[in-house]
């Protein structure tokens, strides 16, 4: 967990550099084949990256609220602790 204000520029490489180098081989080859190798068209089917979509979607929106539940139920237990420990101190 970073809790400093700034971040600086070279902890960023050092954490993502494993990205931005992917990154730019899978762009590197995507305009290489665009520009040499005359591919100017894949053809691709929507249907399956759609259902992908949809899915990902209901699953994140279920992991949304699960946790929202969790942050619930503990701030009810602390201010339940809270309410106590004033009960307690009187």
């Amino acid at each position: 967990m970073v809790v400093k204000k700034y971040v600086s520029f070279s902890y960023i490489v050092k954490v993502s550099w494993k990205s931005i180098f992917l990154m730019l081989l899978l762009s590197t080859g995507v305009s290489y084949a665009y520009l040499e190798l005359n591919i100017k068209q894949a053809a691709l089917d929507y249907l399956p990256i759609g259902t992908l979509g949809t899915a990902i979607a209901i699953l994140l929106g279920f992991r949304n609220n699960s946790a929202y539940d969790r942050f619930w139920e503990g701030r009810k237990i602390w201010g339940e602790v809270v309410n106590y420990s004033r009960t307690f101190s009187r």
